[in-house]
């Protein structure tokens, strides 16, 4: 995802570690009821602990897509993508709020997001942009 403010030049890749999972459930409603980036539901919310998503507010109009960066992955740790102290009390940080069965969720709540076609068409979108952004170099 994209942070650039321009205050200092954007990095090429940003990584972004979603430290909210690291609260407990009521802790994250906390917050995002009393954040400035609220407007969720508590549905809204739950759904995207579900399917390990950002959350998505009708409120605001936003829809879900297969961009990558609407879509969180859980990974391993490791020294090079994430803190010492993370790594080494992650068995006391983890809160398990976020599904297990994310993966699996997504395809079952979102079965026209993931379908083949939609996978081949948002596929074919990125090249023709890809393209078009190449060919508007030269």
């Amino acid at each position: 995802r994209s942070d650039h403010i321009g205050a200092v030049p954007e990095w090429e890749r940003t990584l972004v570690f979603e430290y909210s999972y690291c609260y407990q459930k009521e802790h994250i409603l906390r917050k995002f009821k009393t954040f400035p980036h609220g407007g969720m539901t508590e549905e809204e919310i739950a759904q995207s602990m579900r399917c390990n998503h950002i959350p998505i507010s009708r409120f605001r109009g936003k829809k879900l897509d297969l961009h990558a960066d609407l879509w969180m992955e859980k990974i391993t740790l490791t020294p090079h993508n994430a803190p010492k102290y993370v790594r080494t009390h992650l068995a006391k940080l983890k809160t398990n709020v976020v599904d297990e069965n994310y993966r699996k969720n997504r395809e079952e709540d979102y079965p026209v997001i993931f379908s083949n076609y939609n996978r081949i068409v948002f596929t074919l979108k990125k090249i023709v942009k890809l393209l078009k952004k190449r060919l508007s170099t030269y």
